[in-house]
């Protein structure tokens, strides 16, 4: 492949490079449920189609470092979706997701 734009390693602006071939498709299983935890799911007045699972903070370990913490639980009994918690388990926000999309949440970067 040759271009006139400047390419790291090139030689007078050819290159090559290699497609390799794909693994093939994660193949189809049932999506694990999870029981709720002791204290389930959260409720909201001013949003009740908001479901998110209650987050008990368990152990704090020091020195811990300050700032929220983000989450995505997924297959339990309450909705699935990214969450954004405060140092002490309080959500902060949270964006429900559909099992029925078939695309959990798993990563945050950008």
């Amino acid at each position: 492949m040759t271009t006139g734009l400047d390419v790291q390693g090139d030689s007078a602006g050819a290159f090559r490079f290699r497609i390799a071939s794909p693994a093939g498709a994660i193949p189809p299983a049932p999506l694990p449920v999870v029981p709720a935890g002791r204290n389930g799911v959260q409720h909201f007045r001013t949003r009740p189609d908001l479901l998110p699972p209650t987050i008990t903070v368990t152990r704090r370990a020091a020195p811990a470092v300050p700032g929220d913490v983000f989450l995505a639980p997924q297959f339990g009994p309450a909705q699935d979706g990214p969450m954004l918690l405060d140092p002490n388990g309080n959500l902060v926000w949270f964006h429900p997701t559909s099992l029925a999309s078939k695309l959990p949440t798993t990563d945050f970067s950008l």
